[in-house]
C-alpha cells in the first residue's frame, strides 16, 4: 500500500506520515525499545521505537483524530497530561541541544536553512502546546509565538515560516540566532516557567 502511493503522483505521497500500534500499546509513553511500523515523510515502511514526541501525538489523535472507520479515538486513548508534554518536550529540546554540541552532523544538517526553519516552528509548537495545553499547527504556533514570546524571535520565527522549503546555507549569523533560541526554548520548558 505504502509503495503504491510513494509511487502514485500524490504531492501528498513524500509527506505522509504514519505508525501501526497494537491498541494495546498505544497508551504507552515514548521512547521505549518497542519497534512499531512506521513511515515518516519520504521513508519506506520501517519497524522503529515511537519518537520521543509520541505525547503530542497521541493527544493529536485523541482530541483532533479523523475517524475513517472504527472507533473514536476518544474510546482508546486516554488523555494526555501536561507533565507527559512536559517530558517528551524536555527529551526534544536536550536531544537537539546535545546534538548541537557534540554532533557536527547535526550541526551540517541545521545549516540549511529549511532544517531551522523545522526546528523553530517546532520549538514554537511544543512551546504552545505546553502554555496552551493543546497541539496546534505550525503556522497557529508561529503567530502565537510572535505574540507572546520575546520580541526578539519575531523574525527567526517569521524566516522560517518562509524557509520550510528551502534547502541553501543559512549565514553563521542566523544559525547562531536559531540556537540561540533552542537555548530559550530549553530553558522556558523548565518546571515552573510555564
Amino acid at each position: 500500500m505504502h509503495a503504491r502511493f510513494d509511487q502514485s503522483g500524490s504531492p501528498w505521497a513524500a509527506k505522509i506520515e504514519a505508525a501501526y500500534i497494537p491498541l494495546e500499546a498505544i497508551n504507552r509513553a515514548a521512547p521505549t525499545s518497542d519497534r512499531y511500523p512506521q513511515v515518516e515523510k519520504g521513508t519506506e515502511l520501517l519497524r522503529i521505537p515511537l519518537e520521543s514526541g509520541w505525547a503530542f501525538q497521541r493527544h493529536s489523535l485523541r482530541e483532533c483524530g479523523v475517524i475513517i472507520s472504527g472507533p473514536d479515538p476518544r474510546t482508546f486513548v486516554t488523555p494526555v497530561e501536561r507533565v507527559d508534554m512536559q517530558h517528551s518536550a524536555s527529551t526534544i529540546i536536550n536531544g537537539w541541544l546535545e546534538q548541537s554540541r557534540n554532533d557536527p552532523s547535526w550541526i551540517s544538517w541545521a545549516r540549511e536553512k529549511n532544517s531551522q526553519a523545522f526546528i523553530v516552528l517546532t520549538l514554537c509548537r511544543i512551546l504552545y502546546s505546553l502554555e496552551i495545553g493543546s497541539v496546534a499547527s505550525k503556522p497557529v504556533a508561529a503567530r502565537w509565538a510572535q505574540r507572546s514570546l520575546e520580541p526578539r524571535w519575531s523574525l527567526l520565527i517569521e524566516r522560517s515560516l518562509a524557509n520550510q522549503n528551502n534547502k541553501q546555507e543559512s549565514s553563521e549569523v542566523d544559525l547562531n540566532e536559531m540556537l540561540a533560541f533552542l537555548i530559550y526554548a530549553a530553558d522556558r520548558i523548565q518546571p515552573g516557567k510555564i
